[in-house]
């Protein structure tokens, strides 16, 4: 009987893996693919506009972020190639959890779509985030980030309650 015990943890288990494990390989493969295009992109501009300066003319420099890109703007831009990178593999992740939750695709593809728009449209902005040369600082990038990773983890939450444990993956 004990066995019996042993088989349904190994099983249970087996399924939290499966369920984590493509939402892993969602990520990974969206954020190499978008990370491999920002690079292409920063190449291919470096390539142009060698000879080209930075305009200060767009960086705000009244707050510790802009004064960073101010001095490091290659840097900061690497750092934004991640940053980007690794929000839109969650949009990605979080579109994968539309699809567990949602059954019909048209359906995903709407709600996906609408999330992301809304993400953009809220007063605390998802482009806080993901912008390089905004103007507001820290005090708007990390409400919009809570924001934005809470609704992640709550639709990660909910695609693991609805398909591992209600044993539909």
């Amino acid at each position: 009987s004990d066995i019996i015990y042993v088989r349904i943890i190994i099983e249970a288990l087996r399924w939290v893996l499966t369920f984590f494990n493509k939402l892993l390989a969602t990520f990974i493969v969206l954020f190499v693919m978008t990370l491999i295009t920002f690079i292409i992109n920063y190449v291919c501009a470096l390539v142009v506009f060698h000879d080209g300066t930075l305009s200060y003319l767009f960086i705000a420099e009244n707050h510790i972020l802009g004064q960073i890109v101010a001095l490091n703007p290659d840097l900061a831009y690497v750092v934004y190639m991640f940053v980007n990178a690794a929000i839109l593999s969650l949009v990605g992740v979080m579109c994968v959890c539309f699809g567990y939750i949602i059954k019909d695709l048209k359906v995903v593809y709407a709600v996906s779509l609408i999330t992301w728009l809304i993400f953009i449209a809220l007063p605390w902005s998802i482009t806080y985030v993901t912008q390089p040369y905004i103007e507001q600082g820290l005090e708007w990038i990390i409400p919009s980030l809570s924001i934005f990773l809470i609704t992640v983890g709550i639709l990660i939450w909910i695609a693991y309650k609805k398909r591992v444990l209600c044993d539909e993956l």
